[in-house]
């Protein structure tokens, strides 16, 4: 037998039943949950999953199933930010790169149509477009793709602490 309801993880129970006898089932539904673990190779950053600290990197917490927003944090200042989808009954590594702690710039990736995805230097961008993440300063490569459109590569130059804005109109195939 299996109860289940949009919003929860189902409950499944195996039951025997005897004919002409009720039979009574308490099916208690849970939220659905996965965990998230964030490691950083420069461990005891602060580590924050949507806004709120989970402790010093490596971090990891049980969360709702679904997408999340992470930050690494040293003094008070965001030094990594991303965002992460969490499945229910998983658990998602999350590896901030070795640059962490290296001056940094903000990327703002925006396509026409939204939804694209996005890989800096070869490392694919968690979110979809429109999207925001860090980006150590200097030359990086990105690569915008979309289904049912052409790939397009933009190499950008990411200044420290600075906002590197790149727009696209993704081409037709």
């Amino acid at each position: 037998m299996v109860v289940s309801k949009e919003g929860y993880d189902d409950y499944q129970q195996s039951v025997t039943l005897e004919g002409g006898k009720p039979f009574r089932v308490n099916a208690r539904l849970s939220v659905p949950s996965g965990e998230l673990e964030v490691v950083t190779a420069q461990p005891g950053l602060e580590v924050l999953i949507d806004g709120k600290s989970i402790g010093l990197s490596p971090a990891r917490a049980a969360v709702v199933a679904g997408k999340h927003s992470y930050s690494v944090m040293r003094g008070g200042v965001s030094l990594y930010d991303g965002t992460v989808k969490v499945e229910s009954g998983g658990i998602k590594l999350v590896r901030v790169p070795s640059s962490v702690g290296e001056a940094t710039g903000i990327v703002n990736v925006k396509t026409i149509p939204s939804g694209a995805t996005v890989s800096a230097d070869g490392n694919q961008i968690e979110s979809q477009t429109p999207t925001s993440f860090r980006l150590t300063a200097g030359q990086h490569t990105l690569v915008i793709s979309l289904f049912g459109f052409r790939p397009v590569r933009r190499v950008i130059e990411v200044k420290a602490d600075g906002n590197v804005e790149v727009d696209v109109p993704m081409p037709r195939h």
